[in-house]
Order: structure tokens, then sequence, then C-alpha cells
């Protein structure tokens, strides 16, 4: 984990090899997720999943209200993990 006052950086292992990270803001009582990703080679073995999972229970651990993430509007493999997680899209830009 990297850290500052601001946020926090974790890095998603597998099989002792650093294949994805995650990126949070933390402001007032509300968690950004600001860059997150996977290697490609990497994808469909659930560390993405996973890294969401410990992030939010950090979140909720930590008393954050809401967490905020985005992507591309046509990133639809990533909203429907998002959408497996509880996350509700609120608005779309393209």
């Amino acid at each position: 984990i990297c850290e500052s006052k601001l946020g926090k950086c974790w890095l998603l292992e597998y099989k002792e090899q650093y294949v994805g990270f995650i990126v949070c803001k933390f402001i007032d009582d509300v968690c950004e997720i600001i860059l997150n990703g996977v290697l490609p080679t990497f994808a469909n073995k659930g560390i993405y999943t996973n890294g969401l999972k410990y992030v939010i229970n950090y979140c909720i651990c930590n008393h954050y209200k809401s967490i905020l993430i985005s992507t591309q509007i046509d990133n639809f493999k990533v909203q429907r993990i998002w959408q497996n997680l509880n996350f509700k899209l609120s608005h779309g830009y393209y």
C-alpha cells in the first residue's frame, strides 16, 4: 500500500506478482476511486473484483458514506463488475 494525506494506492497481487492497482482519493466522507486496473494478461481471474471488495470493506470500516468511480461509457465489462458489487450508475457522458 502507498499512502498520502489525501489518498491510498493498493497494489493487486496474483501469485506473488503485482498485476494491478486501485488508487483512491479521500475527501470528507467520500472515497473516489480515481484510477484502477489489472494487466490484460491477468484479466478474468477475479483480481479486480477482489481488489474492489477490499476497498469497499476499507471504506465501510472507516465510515466513508459513498464511493465514486468512473469509466468510459462503453466499458460494459467493468460496469457489470460494479453492478454485481451494488454500484449504481448515476450519470454518463458520451
